[in-house]
């Protein structure tokens, strides 16, 4: 988060010690430089300064990383989880550094929504259908494709995340790691046990299984997975949802009642909520989701969804999620058996830059020379209260007033910090309510990027988090352009599939689906050859052939 959190110290009389209570740390100043002639006689050096192994406040320890000190093991010692890594590599921004750095660890989450004066953050959310030896269709892909993906995500330092972390992402109780993404599989093939599960442990990654009902057997069999399967599969780090009962169009048909309507998401809503309950141990009571067959869904469908206790719906929009998207409007990025790896790493989005605050450049100030009268501790904490200005020159005040709370970290007693830190809240306070007021007198994106603003300087605002929820536009359909629209007709020849014809007119096989949608095709259906499919056009992607 912050450029300056690293900053090399000069110190000596380090413990090496890891136990509970610190160790105190001796910090010899050095002397001052030699004036200019006439000659002097040197100073004798200061008396040194014993300081704690760390510095602690109600918000971050800051210490000073000993040889072989990594996230992990500096996680492990201050904040009790190795698996709290993320939260020093993402404040100071960095994954590594080496001894007598300054390193600023964070006691809590900070940013839970995650916006920034420069953005927001999105989580891609992956689905999967089927993992087979070899890949046949769209929709089955081959196991070493699988793997390959999923030791990417390890080796870019992406993190799998649990549902009810994600959930708690949408409510904004939980701060995620950066590079977050949620893997989620449709309908409970087997092959998720045989393929994709090894793979998963291995890499530590929890996934979750959305399944319709009606397919899950009660014993084991070649084709699907069963209810003692499932039964063991979430003692591995694997979540089990909804998928409706059927895996039809759960969207109210034209000419269909009411009644029979409600009868309809009955069985289709409620008798898997039911099965889940009584098949699997434990179940997340309250927390219950679901992935809408084929991503399909309208109002008159979401009454029938909330009616029934889910707390979220997921599509198969292909586009990341901010904290605040709709939680009944969860985007998901359907992943095909045809995806190069180039292809798939698209999807992978975690961050939406958009100017936010402004960022003006600091004032040009000659670098200060710490006072020799200053002990180190008071040095230390100057640095900070520097830090604190140059932020607040440039309009980022949630960021300044982190680091006067750093400076108070170091020196409880630090005037200058306290001051700081009372004029940073008040400002805070006041441009949060300006920029609330203003938002609310401007209709669409700019009232929207207002209330983002706001929840940029303070992140928990639950009343700039809501506004910026219900500012959500109306979604989309698939990037198809407006009408009137442009589009072609072919004719389908041998082995042409809708992806190969994604490709042709546009350039990225990634929007078969649109053309699927087009043409009323089911995902992974074959294409009969001398069929005339309608190739609509994409908002802002030029055909590639003009017929």
């Amino acid at each position: 988060m912050l450029g300056s959190a690293l900053v090399m110290l000069t110190v000596t009389g380090c413990s090496s010690s890891t136990s509970q209570k610190p160790q105190p740390l001796v910090v010899t100043p050095l002397p001052p430089p030699a004036p200019s002639p006439p000659p002097q006689l040197p100073e004798p050096p200061p008396r040194a300064e014993v300081l704690p192994e760390a510095f602690e406040s109600s918000d971050f320890f800051v210490t000073v990383a000993k040889p072989g000190d990594t996230p992990e093991s500096l996680a492990t010692r201050y904040l009790g989880s190795p698996g709290k890594a993320w939260m020093i590599e993402d404040y100071i921004g960095v994954r590594s550094f080496p001894a007598g750095v300054e390193v600023v660890i964070p006691k809590r989450d900070w940013n839970p929504p995650g916006v920034y004066p420069s953005g927001y953050q999105v989580v891609p959310v992956l689905v999967y259908h089927n993992i087979g030896a070899q890949r046949k269709g769209r929709l089955l892909i081959a196991s070493s494709t699988f793997e390959e993906q999923m030791r990417y995500l390890k080796a870019e330092g992406y993190h799998a995340i649990r549902l009810v972390d994600f959930l708690d992402y949408l409510a904004q109780k939980r701060q995620l790691p950066k590079k977050s993404v949620m893997i989620t599989f449709d309908d409970g093939h087997k092959g998720f046990l045989q393929y994709a599960q090894p793979v998963l442990k291995e890499m530590g990654f929890p996934a979750v299984l959305f399944i319709q009902s009606d397919q899950i057997a009660q014993r084991p069999n070649a084709s699907s997975l069963s209810w003692p399967e499932l039964r063991e599969l979430l003692k591995d780090n694997v979540e089990v949802q909804a998928h409706s009962k059927t895996h039809g169009d759960l969207r109210r048909a034209a000419g269909e009642a009411e009644p029979a309507y409600a009868r309809r998401m009955q069985a289709e809503l409620g008798i898997p909520l039911a099965l889940l309950r009584a098949q699997l141990p434990e179940p997340t009571r309250g927390r219950e989701t679901i992935a809408y067959p084929y991503g399909e869904w309208d109002d008159g469908f979401l009454r029938y969804v909330k009616q029934y206790g889910y707390s979220a719906g997921f599509t198969v929009r292909r586009e990341a999620n901010a904290a605040f998207i709709p939680p009944f409007r969860v985007n998901r990025s359907q992943i095909f058996s045809d995806l190069t790896m180039e292809e798939f790493a698209k999807n992978l989005n975690t961050f939406q830059q958009e100017p936010l605050l402004s960022d003006a450049a600091p004032a040009n100030k000659p670098p200060q020379a710490p006072a020799p009268s200053l002990s180190i501790r008071q040095q230390w904490a100057a640095r900070h209260n520097r830090n604190s200005e140059a932020f607040m020159s440039r309009g980022m005040l949630r960021q300044a007033l982190d680091e006067s709370k750093i400076a108070l970290t170091i020196d409880p007693t630090d005037t200058t910090a306290l001051t700081q830190q009372k004029q940073l809240e008040s400002r805070i306070e006041s441009e949060v309510a300006a920029r609330m007021q203003q938002g609310g007198k401007v209709p669409g994106a700019d009232g929207r990027r207002q209330f983002l603003a706001a929840l940029a300087l303070n992140p928990a605002s639950a009343t700039a988090f809501d506004a910026v929820r219900n500012s959500a536009p109306p979604p989309e359909a698939p990037r198809i352009a407006a009408q009137p629209a442009k589009s072609l007709t072919h004719t389908v020849r041998p082995n042409e599939t809708p992806s190969s014809l994604a490709d042709l007119y546009y350039g990225d096989r990634s929007l078969a689906e649109v053309i699927e949608r087009a043409n009323g095709l089911k995902s992974g259906a074959p294409l009969a050859v001398g069929r005339q499919l309608k190739i609509p056009e994409v908002a802002g992607i030029p055909f590639l052939r003009p017929d």
